[in-house]
């Protein structure tokens, strides 16, 4: 809770220092880049990873050539920068534009002495903005901020994950916010569920639909567990901190983003039996590779400069190149001997993908079993995040040890919505249709007796639980810091 604080746009530009055009936008990359060097400390390394990238692109000799060369032939520094970044916005996905635009914007007002938006606040302050991008959060001192409201955004966004990677509760999605609130406002914020209430004992002034009645949080008395979602050893030590039941997506990409060279076998063994031992004898869910579109590690620069990630998304790209699958899925097979691990597949869309899978894996084993390797094949697991899976779910179930349904993709590409729309709210994840997939999927796994897991923003919905149980869901995978929530919701009805 705290008062709203409004944010808006009201940098002033007023002509920048002396110097050639080339040292003007010298000047403003290397302040650009010190400034978001002096905020990397602050964040933890989901968030870190983003401002990383973000100096990376302006540090890129590519993109500064075009600036230089540009100017070089008349332009001003402003003009280059303008049709440099113009070029890079159109040859991107609309999430990276979006960032790549934040970054333009902030060079631009550098070289021009603005300011990148307001860095201190009031004690107790909510934000309230059309938007907030990375560039003001980085330079924000969050110690007196409480949380913040967003009328554009999604939870998937670079600047949710930096406003978590901070510990700040946010909503987004929130219509006419910065007209509806006014600077002052008392606020309650509840980023779990999506609640903006403005003076919270005035039912009238909700901005959104308030569920305060605790009849509404009623679970019925069966039992489904608290898995995590995790990239590293010390993600899984704070979900057992937070009394997690296991590892309900343990995302390998962390591993692969982490050099210019993809991670061997020996290196990937090693990280996935530690993992597996971390846990104990609770359940491990080890996700195969998974590439972003825009998020693409630089040890497959030479596939992503060949072919577009989105094309051959989850185990596509792992059965277009084998060889990376191969070895990946040999050390899952090694690292299953010290712990419970299970093999998670993503972005399936037909039977077919799935019994072409199993077949590597089934290779991989005799492989590691002529060599005399000790190994164990482990269940199996299927991702149920597009609609085509979902609608070929009893299939799947006939050939899958278990589902994880991995809700954010499921509802943006039910519903055609970007992620980063404010479409895309988890409160979305309540649609119907969304819902129906879900269920039929349930349905089809309980006929075969399979698990069902609950992962995405979905499944840190409190308001959610009751109908993911009636179903019979298995379980909910969510971040370690949603796990004491969800476990105190559950208490509550025991």
């Amino acid at each position: 809770m705290g008062r709203a604080v409004i944010l808006r746009d009201s940098s002033k530009h007023t002509k920048s220092e002396t110097g050639s055009e080339n040292e003007r936008v010298s000047r403003a990359v290397n302040s650009f880049i010190a400034e978001n060097e002096a905020a990397l400390g602050a964040f933890n390394k989901d968030g870190a990873k983003i401002i990383q990238s973000r100096i990376a692109l302006v540090k890129d000799s590519a993109l500064l050539n075009s600036v230089y060369g540009k100017i070089d032939g008349g332009k001003t520094a402003d003009d280059a920068v303008r049709e440099t970044f113009g070029l890079l916005i159109k040859s991107v996905s609309k999430r990276n534009a979006t960032d790549i635009r934040d970054i333009r914007d902030s060079i631009l007002r550098i070289l021009n002495g603005g300011e990148n938006g307001p860095s201190a606040f009031p004690e107790n302050s909510v934000l309230v903005a059309h938007e907030l991008k990375p560039t003001v959060i980085c330079r924000m001192n969050t110690e007196n901020i409480t949380a913040a409201v967003c009328e554009i955004g999604g939870i998937t966004s670079h600047s949710a994950i930096l406003l978590r990677s901070l510990g700040i509760p946010a909503v987004f999605g929130v219509k006419n916010a910065p007209v509806l609130i006014s600077d002052g406002d008392f606020l309650s914020v509840d980023g779990s569920s999506g609640e903006v209430v403005i003076s919270p004992d005035e039912a009238e002034n909700y901005i959104q639909k308030a569920i305060k009645n605790d009849t509404a949080f009623i679970l019925p008395v069966q039992d489904i567990k608290l898995l995590a979602n995790v990239c590293t050893e010390s993600d899984i030590l704070k979900a057992a901190e937070n009394g997690c039941d296991g590892i309900g997506l343990f995302r390998t990409e962390f591993l692969f983003v982490k050099g210019d060279t993809e991670p061997g076998e020996e290196e990937q063994f090693r990280f996935y039996s530690t993992a597996a031992a971390l846990s104990g004898d609770k359940e491990t869910v080890i996700r195969t590779l998974d590439l972003a579109p825009d998020k693409a590690p630089p040890c497959f620069k030479s596939i992503t400069e060949r072919e577009s990630i989105s094309d051959i998304r989850g185990v596509r790209f792992s059965l277009k190149y084998k060889g990376i699958f191969r070895r990946q899925l040999r050390a899952l097979l090694r690292a299953a001997c010290f712990g419970n691990i299970k093999i998670l597949l993503p972005f399936i869309c037909t039977p077919e993908e799935l019994k072409a899978a199993k077949a590597v894996i089934n290779e991989c084993a005799y492989e590691l079993e002529r060599k005399g390797v000790n190994y164990r094949v482990p269940p199996l697991g299927v991702m149920i995040e597009t609609p085509s899976a979902a609608l070929m779910s009893e299939p799947f179930a006939r050939e899958a040890d278990f589902f994880s349904i991995g809700t954010n993709d499921l509802t943006a590409l039910t519903f055609g919505a970007d992620r980063e729309s404010g479409y895309f709210h988890k409160a979305d994840i309540a649609f119907e249709a969304v819902m129906r997939e879900i269920e039929m999927t349930v349905k089809n796994a309980k006929k075969a007796n399979i698990p069902v897991c609950i992962c995405g923003e979905a499944a840190s919905d409190k308001r959610l639980l009751s109908d993911f149980i009636k179903m019979g869901v298995s379980s909910v995978s969510v971040s370690p810091a949603d796990i004491p929530n969800l476990k105190s919701a559950l208490s509550r009805y025991e």
